[in-house]
Protein backbone atom coordinates (compact mmCIF):
# COMPACT_ATOMS: atom_id res chain seq x y z
CA UNK A 1 0.00 0.00 0.00
CA UNK A 2 1.66 3.38 -0.68
CA UNK A 3 2.03 6.14 1.87
CA UNK A 4 1.97 9.58 1.28
CA UNK A 5 4.79 11.58 2.89
CA UNK A 6 4.16 11.58 6.29
CA UNK A 7 4.56 15.34 8.07
CA UNK A 8 8.00 16.23 9.57
CA UNK A 9 6.77 16.42 12.85
CA UNK A 10 4.08 14.38 13.39
CA UNK A 11 1.57 17.17 13.14
CA UNK A 12 -1.06 17.10 10.48
CA UNK A 13 -0.49 18.15 7.14
CA UNK A 14 -1.97 21.25 5.88
CA UNK A 15 -4.13 18.92 3.70
CA UNK A 16 -4.86 16.69 6.75
CA UNK A 17 -5.99 19.20 8.80
CA UNK A 18 -7.73 21.28 6.71
CA UNK A 19 -9.01 19.27 3.92
CA UNK A 20 -9.40 16.01 5.66
CA UNK A 21 -8.04 14.43 2.44
CA UNK A 22 -6.64 10.81 2.06
CA UNK A 23 -3.83 9.48 0.76
CA UNK A 24 -4.86 9.34 -2.52
CA UNK A 25 -5.85 12.99 -3.07
CA UNK A 26 -3.11 14.03 -0.72
CA UNK A 27 -0.83 12.67 -3.48
CA UNK A 28 -3.05 14.37 -6.55
CA UNK A 29 -3.06 17.64 -4.27
CA UNK A 30 1.12 16.95 -3.98
CA UNK A 31 1.43 16.64 -8.01
CA UNK A 32 -0.55 18.99 -8.84
CA UNK A 33 1.43 21.74 -6.86
CA UNK A 34 4.09 20.33 -9.04
CA UNK A 35 3.03 21.60 -12.28
CA UNK A 36 5.38 24.08 -13.96
CA UNK A 37 9.24 24.99 -15.12
CA UNK A 38 11.99 25.56 -13.02
CA UNK A 39 13.76 28.14 -15.23
CA UNK A 40 13.64 31.28 -13.79
CA UNK A 41 17.14 31.77 -13.01
CA UNK A 42 18.34 31.84 -16.61
CA UNK A 43 16.28 34.71 -17.02
CA UNK A 44 17.20 38.31 -16.62
CA UNK A 45 14.77 41.09 -15.52
CA UNK A 46 12.39 41.59 -18.00
CA UNK A 47 10.60 44.90 -18.47
CA UNK A 48 6.50 45.33 -17.58
CA UNK A 49 4.19 45.32 -21.01
CA UNK A 50 0.85 46.15 -20.38
CA UNK A 51 -1.95 44.00 -18.30
CA UNK A 52 -2.49 40.25 -20.14
CA UNK A 53 -5.72 38.94 -19.08
CA UNK A 54 -6.15 35.10 -19.18
CA UNK A 55 -7.76 34.42 -22.59
CA UNK A 56 -11.55 33.88 -22.89
CA UNK A 57 -12.61 30.06 -21.26
CA UNK A 58 -14.47 29.59 -24.35
CA UNK A 59 -10.58 28.53 -25.85
CA UNK A 60 -10.04 25.97 -23.78
CA UNK A 61 -12.99 24.52 -26.03
CA UNK A 62 -10.52 23.64 -28.21
CA UNK A 63 -8.92 21.15 -25.43
CA UNK A 64 -10.90 17.99 -24.99
CA UNK A 65 -10.18 14.97 -21.89
CA UNK A 66 -8.55 13.54 -24.68
CA UNK A 67 -5.49 15.64 -25.01
CA UNK A 68 -4.74 15.81 -21.32
CA UNK A 69 -4.36 12.00 -21.37
CA UNK A 70 -2.71 12.28 -24.55
CA UNK A 71 -0.20 14.23 -23.01
CA UNK A 72 0.35 12.58 -19.93
CA UNK A 73 0.71 9.57 -21.49
CA UNK A 74 3.21 11.29 -23.76
CA UNK A 75 5.17 12.55 -21.21
CA UNK A 76 5.84 9.10 -19.44
CA UNK A 77 6.95 7.10 -23.46
CA UNK A 78 8.51 9.81 -25.45
CA UNK A 79 10.96 12.73 -25.18
CA UNK A 80 10.72 16.17 -24.45
CA UNK A 81 11.03 17.13 -27.99
CA UNK A 82 7.62 15.18 -29.53
CA UNK A 83 5.84 16.39 -26.13
CA UNK A 84 6.92 20.15 -27.30
CA UNK A 85 5.68 19.19 -30.75
CA UNK A 86 2.51 18.34 -29.45
CA UNK A 87 1.80 21.51 -27.98
CA UNK A 88 3.32 23.74 -30.25
CA UNK A 89 0.14 22.09 -32.90
CA UNK A 90 -2.43 23.02 -30.49
CA UNK A 91 -0.80 26.53 -30.62
CA UNK A 92 -0.93 26.14 -34.84
CA UNK A 93 -4.72 25.87 -34.43
CA UNK A 94 -4.78 29.29 -31.57
CA UNK A 95 -4.76 27.85 -28.54
CA UNK A 96 -2.59 30.46 -26.58
CA UNK A 97 -0.25 29.48 -24.50
CA UNK A 98 -1.91 30.72 -21.39
CA UNK A 99 -4.83 28.13 -21.80
CA UNK A 100 -2.13 25.45 -22.53
CA UNK A 101 -0.27 25.98 -19.24
CA UNK A 102 -3.23 26.10 -17.07
CA UNK A 103 -5.46 23.48 -18.97
CA UNK A 104 -3.69 21.19 -20.71
CA UNK A 105 -0.04 20.93 -18.72
CA UNK A 106 -1.24 21.36 -15.22
CA UNK A 107 -3.99 18.55 -15.49
CA UNK A 108 -1.84 16.35 -17.58
CA UNK A 109 0.19 16.39 -14.47
CA UNK A 110 -2.35 15.92 -12.25
CA UNK A 111 -3.58 13.15 -14.42
CA UNK A 112 -0.02 11.24 -14.15
CA UNK A 113 -0.93 11.24 -10.25
CA UNK A 114 -4.01 9.67 -10.79
CA UNK A 115 -2.41 6.88 -13.15
CA UNK A 116 -0.15 6.36 -10.11
CA UNK A 117 -2.35 5.92 -7.78
CA UNK A 118 -4.60 3.34 -9.55
CA UNK A 119 -1.13 1.14 -10.62
CA UNK A 120 -0.87 2.33 -14.12
CA UNK A 121 2.26 3.93 -13.74
CA UNK A 122 5.29 3.56 -11.32
CA UNK A 123 6.25 6.71 -9.24
CA UNK A 124 9.19 6.81 -11.34
CA UNK A 125 7.15 7.45 -14.90
CA UNK A 126 5.48 10.06 -12.87
CA UNK A 127 8.72 11.61 -12.13
CA UNK A 128 9.49 11.21 -15.73
CA UNK A 129 7.00 12.56 -16.68
CA UNK A 130 7.31 15.84 -14.84
CA UNK A 131 10.51 16.08 -16.17
CA UNK A 132 9.12 15.98 -19.48
CA UNK A 133 6.55 18.95 -18.45
CA UNK A 134 9.17 21.12 -16.83
CA UNK A 135 11.34 20.68 -20.50
CA UNK A 136 8.12 21.61 -22.91
CA UNK A 137 7.94 24.70 -20.33
CA UNK A 138 11.59 25.19 -20.65
CA UNK A 139 11.22 25.13 -24.56
CA UNK A 140 8.65 27.21 -24.54
CA UNK A 141 9.05 29.95 -22.42
CA UNK A 142 10.87 32.26 -24.35
CA UNK A 143 8.16 32.49 -26.51
CA UNK A 144 5.62 32.87 -23.70
CA UNK A 145 7.89 35.94 -22.06
CA UNK A 146 8.22 37.65 -25.72
CA UNK A 147 7.94 40.95 -26.02
CA UNK A 148 8.73 42.07 -21.90
CA UNK A 149 11.96 43.36 -21.37
CA UNK A 150 13.70 45.24 -17.75
CA UNK A 151 11.46 47.08 -15.27
CA UNK A 152 13.45 49.77 -13.32
CA UNK A 153 10.52 49.56 -10.52
CA UNK A 154 11.65 47.87 -7.28
CA UNK A 155 8.33 47.06 -6.32
CA UNK A 156 7.93 44.46 -9.25
CA UNK A 157 10.48 42.14 -8.18
CA UNK A 158 8.85 38.86 -6.30
CA UNK A 159 10.78 35.81 -4.02
CA UNK A 160 8.93 32.91 -4.89
CA UNK A 161 9.68 30.41 -2.54
CA UNK A 162 8.97 26.83 -2.32
CA UNK A 163 7.14 25.47 1.42
CA UNK A 164 10.18 23.91 3.89
CA UNK A 165 8.97 20.69 3.46
CA UNK A 166 7.37 20.93 0.11
CA UNK A 167 8.68 17.51 -1.98
CA UNK A 168 8.13 18.98 -5.92
CA UNK A 169 9.47 22.85 -6.96
CA UNK A 170 6.83 22.37 -10.54
CA UNK A 171 4.50 25.24 -9.32
CA UNK A 172 6.19 27.31 -7.97
CA UNK A 173 8.42 28.16 -11.47
CA UNK A 174 4.90 27.76 -13.23
CA UNK A 175 3.43 30.88 -11.02
CA UNK A 176 7.33 32.24 -12.03
CA UNK A 177 6.48 31.80 -15.47
CA UNK A 178 3.51 34.10 -15.38
CA UNK A 179 5.38 36.89 -13.03
CA UNK A 180 8.20 37.01 -16.12
CA UNK A 181 5.41 37.46 -18.60
CA UNK A 182 4.12 40.59 -17.08
CA UNK A 183 7.82 41.99 -16.69
CA UNK A 184 8.54 41.24 -13.20
CA UNK A 185 11.63 40.52 -12.13
CA UNK A 186 11.51 37.34 -10.12
CA UNK A 187 13.69 34.54 -7.81
CA UNK A 188 13.20 31.56 -6.72
CA UNK A 189 14.14 29.72 -4.12
CA UNK A 190 13.31 25.81 -2.19
CA UNK A 191 14.62 26.57 0.75
CA UNK A 192 14.95 23.44 3.95
CA UNK A 193 13.75 25.58 6.68
CA UNK A 194 11.58 28.06 7.79
CA UNK A 195 14.76 29.94 9.04
CA UNK A 196 16.23 29.51 5.25
CA UNK A 197 12.81 30.93 4.01
CA UNK A 198 13.48 34.43 6.54
CA UNK A 199 16.73 34.80 5.20
CA UNK A 200 16.42 34.69 1.76
CA UNK A 201 13.30 37.64 2.10
CA UNK A 202 16.05 39.92 4.51
CA UNK A 203 18.73 39.65 1.62
CA UNK A 204 17.13 41.53 -1.52
CA UNK A 205 14.27 43.60 -1.48
CA UNK A 206 10.98 42.42 -2.93
CA UNK A 207 7.57 43.75 -3.02
CA UNK A 208 6.06 40.48 -3.15
CA UNK A 209 7.21 37.22 -1.36
CA UNK A 210 5.11 33.97 -2.74
CA UNK A 211 5.18 30.44 -0.94
CA UNK A 212 3.94 27.65 -2.84
CA UNK A 213 2.42 25.23 0.03
CA UNK A 214 1.81 21.45 -1.34
CA UNK A 215 -0.74 19.03 0.18
CA UNK A 216 2.55 17.53 2.67
CA UNK A 217 3.45 20.52 4.06
CA UNK A 218 1.81 20.89 8.09
CA UNK A 219 -0.15 24.39 8.20
CA UNK A 220 2.17 24.96 11.65
CA UNK A 221 5.26 25.14 9.13
CA UNK A 222 3.11 27.31 6.66
CA UNK A 223 2.27 30.07 9.86
CA UNK A 224 5.96 30.35 10.80
CA UNK A 225 6.91 30.68 7.79
CA UNK A 226 4.97 33.70 7.15
CA UNK A 227 5.45 34.94 10.40
CA UNK A 228 8.87 35.16 9.93
CA UNK A 229 9.16 36.07 6.45
CA UNK A 230 7.27 39.54 7.89
CA UNK A 231 9.64 39.82 10.35
CA UNK A 232 12.41 39.86 8.59
CA UNK A 233 11.87 41.17 4.86
CA UNK A 234 13.61 43.69 3.81
CA UNK A 235 10.27 45.72 2.96
CA UNK A 236 8.66 45.08 5.87
CA UNK A 237 5.10 46.05 3.81
CA UNK A 238 5.80 42.96 1.38
CA UNK A 239 2.91 41.26 0.53
CA UNK A 240 3.19 37.73 1.11
CA UNK A 241 0.74 35.40 -1.08
CA UNK A 242 0.10 31.65 -0.28
CA UNK A 243 -1.21 29.26 -3.56
CA UNK A 244 -1.08 25.64 -3.71
CA UNK A 245 -4.16 22.86 -4.09
CA UNK A 246 -5.42 24.04 -0.49
CA UNK A 247 -5.87 27.39 -1.06
CA UNK A 248 -7.82 26.59 -4.48
CA UNK A 249 -10.51 24.60 -2.41
CA UNK A 250 -10.39 26.74 0.38
CA UNK A 251 -9.00 30.33 -0.36
CA UNK A 252 -10.39 31.82 3.03
CA UNK A 253 -6.86 29.98 4.07
CA UNK A 254 -5.05 32.23 3.04
CA UNK A 255 -5.99 34.65 6.45
CA UNK A 256 -5.84 31.55 8.65
CA UNK A 257 -1.80 31.12 7.50
CA UNK A 258 -1.84 34.94 7.99
CA UNK A 259 -0.77 35.99 4.38
CA UNK A 260 -2.32 38.98 2.42
CA UNK A 261 -3.70 36.58 -0.41
CA UNK A 262 -4.52 33.83 -2.85
CA UNK A 263 -5.29 33.17 -6.26
CA UNK A 264 -6.81 29.95 -7.86
CA UNK A 265 -4.27 29.80 -10.48
CA UNK A 266 -1.01 31.46 -11.73
CA UNK A 267 -2.27 33.62 -14.50
CA UNK A 268 -3.91 35.74 -11.76
CA UNK A 269 -1.24 35.65 -9.17
CA UNK A 270 0.50 39.46 -10.79
CA UNK A 271 -2.49 40.71 -11.20
CA UNK A 272 -3.24 40.29 -7.40
CA UNK A 273 0.23 41.09 -6.88
CA UNK A 274 -0.46 44.29 -9.03
CA UNK A 275 -2.78 44.99 -6.42
CA UNK A 276 -0.81 44.95 -3.27
CA UNK A 277 2.28 46.79 -5.08
CA UNK A 278 0.47 49.87 -6.54
CA UNK A 279 -0.23 51.14 -3.14
CA UNK A 280 3.23 50.63 -2.10
CA UNK A 281 5.09 53.46 -1.36
CA UNK A 282 9.28 53.33 -1.75
CA UNK A 283 11.01 54.59 1.21
CA UNK A 284 14.39 55.87 0.64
Amino acid sequence: MRQVAPAIDGSPSVAGSLMSAGAAAGLRGLVEAEIVPRLVSAHAMRARPGARRRPPPSLSRLLHEQDVSDFATLSITSDVGTATRFVEERCRVGIPLDVLYLDLLSPAARTLGTMWERDMCSFADVTVGLGVVQGVLHALSDRFVDGTSGTADPRHSVLLLGAPGEQHSVGVHMVAEFFLRAGWAVRTEHPSSVAACAEMASEAWYGVVGISVGSSVKIGTVVECVRVVRARSANRDAAILVGGPLFVIHPECAQVVGADGTATDGSQVPQLAEQFVSRMTLRA
